[in-house]
């Protein structure tokens, strides 16, 4: 409640002549008025409302004035109530005064003295409510606030506390107060920290603004950006106001955007973040290398300008109709760079979308791989020219797979055999073993025509086949005699 609103005015007392002539002037001079005739009543308005003054007479029909005064005062601290009494005593007066009243008067009493009586005690009233209400407020942002707040001694000593240093650090009042602030500082920012503090104490109203790690209770250190303050000198404060806030996430945030901006940089690759309507925001060197065009030419602008008309308007639909739908696009394409030159591109566009699932902006990541398609065209070329040289061969060439007999030749080095010609010999068998695992990967026209294929799938089978017994099974280990159809 302000100061200067209309008073609130209760009135108690059984005499119901002295209420309607008491209720007529005081409300004629402003007042709002409430009266009763019983001390219960006035106590049932008590609790659902706030009064300013009560004017209580000392006789009432069901309770004693002064018992309705400790009642009130019970009720509500800063109601101020004023004792009425037709019968005259100095020990009512004191004993009203001692029970909290502003004021006492007697039957008969001057109106007057009682409407200034009634002002002094309603501004009186009015002042404490506000100074509650604003003390209440303080106190919620406090308590509910961001900020936590300690109050330190020239010698950096703990002398008052926000609950948040509860509530939030797990520090119990009585583990904080008369300890050095400085313990619950990080040992690597209590140097720097201690200087600072050195310095602002000698300067009224001084201020420092600084970041680093306190400890919570249960052992784990946050980092807090704090204002700390010197209000030694101000009479209500007497102290170092310190106030600081938890940002150990922002922190990490701000470590991680850093990170990445810092990747974006040095990576090797060109890297392109535009808006969801296509507008360039951002570019890093590589693509500035790789275009030909700068930061400030490339932001703002549509990645249309790299067309280089190698591709048609359905080859754009088809990756805006896909990146928009909030899946990757990945191909090659031509693009042309500021000289007019063209170059073959693979990229990747990433969409990255907002918790509700909409897409926001576009991730491209451009990679130059013109001289790795000249080479590739370079080698197919070559492969081809070889390929044609051994399909043409007059001489029978065929490509075949020993892989396995090496892998068996090993099995038997390893069970002891130390002369494969010798075991070949006593164990002419192998032979046809070793002859089964190799395989014939490729053959040209004139190795098909000489063992009488159709075509080089049909001799892609075991050598087996085409071993004649004699050569697989025969003494002289060394013949490759061959058979055909």
């Amino acid at each position: 409640m302000m100061i200067g609103n209309k008073i609130r005015t209760m009135l108690v007392d059984d005499d119901r002549n002295l209420l309607t002539s008491m209720v007529d002037i005081l409300e004629f001079k402003g007042f709002e008025v409430f009266r009763f005739t019983k001390g219960k009543e006035a106590l049932n308005l008590i609790d659902k409302q706030s009064v300013d003054v009560a004017l209580i007479d000392l006789r009432l029909e069901d309770i004693s004035g002064l018992d309705l005064i400790v009642e009130i005062k019970k009720r509500s601290p800063n109601t101020e109530c004023i004792l009425l009494t037709g019968y005259a005593s100095q020990n009512s007066a004191i004993e009203a005064i001692r029970y909290g009243a502003f004021g006492y008067f007697q039957k008969p009493f001057d109106i007057d003295q009682v409407i200034l009586a009634i002002q002094q005690a309603g501004q009186k009233c009015q002042a404490a409510e506000a100074l509650a209400t604003s003390e209440r407020r303080l106190r919620a942002l406090i308590e509910n606030g961001r900020d936590n707040i300690i109050l330190l001694t020239r010698e950096g000593k703990v002398f008052w506390c926000s609950p948040s240093l509860s509530t939030v650090w797990g520090y119990p009042e009585k583990d904080l107060y008369g300890r050095d602030f400085l313990e619950k500082i990080h040992p690597d920012d209590q140097e720097t920290l201690k200087n600072s503090f050195s310095k602002l104490i000698n300067e009224p109203n001084a201020r420092s603004d600084k970041q680093y790690r306190i400890r919570r209770a249960d052992g784990e250190w946050r980092w807090v950006e704090a204002t700390t303050v010197n209000l030694l000198d101000d009479s209500s404060v007497g102290g170092i106001v310190v106030n600081f806030r938890d940002i150990t996430e922002q922190k990490k945030i701000n470590d991680r955007l850093w990170l990445q901006g810092s990747s974006l940089e040095a990576a090797a690759n060109a890297i392109v973040i535009a808006d969801r309507d296509g507008h360039i925001i951002n570019v890093n060197p590589a693509f500035e290398k790789l275009t030909g065009y700068t930061f400030a030419e490339a932001v703002g602008k549509n990645p249309k300008f790299l067309k280089s008309g190698e591709q048609d308007q359905s080859f754009y639909e088809n990756l805006w109709n896909t990146i928009l739908n909030g899946k990757v696009w990945h191909s090659e394409l031509v693009n042309k760079k500021k000289d007019g030159t063209k170059y073959t591109e693979e990229m990747t566009i990433t969409p990255l979308v907002d918790e509700g699932g909409n897409v926001e902006y576009f991730i491209a990541i451009k990679q130059d791989i013109s001289e790795r398609r000249r080479i590739e065209k370079v080698l197919l070329n070559s492969e081809a020219r070889y390929r044609s040289f051994f399909e043409e061969s007059p001489v029978a060439i065929m490509e075949e797979d020993f892989s396995e007999v090496t892998a068996r030749l090993d099995q038997l080095k390893k069970r002891g055999v130390k002369n494969i010609w010798r075991y070949c010999k006593q164990h002419p068998n192998i032979i046809h073993e070793f002859s089964k695992l190799v395989k014939i990967i490729d053959a040209n026209k004139a190795a098909t025509k000489i063992y009488g294929t159709a075509d080089k799938e049909v001799l892609k089978t075991n050598l087996t086949e085409y071993l004649t017994d004699e050569s697989a099974f025969g003494d002289n280990v060394s013949n490759c005699g061959v058979k055909s159809n």
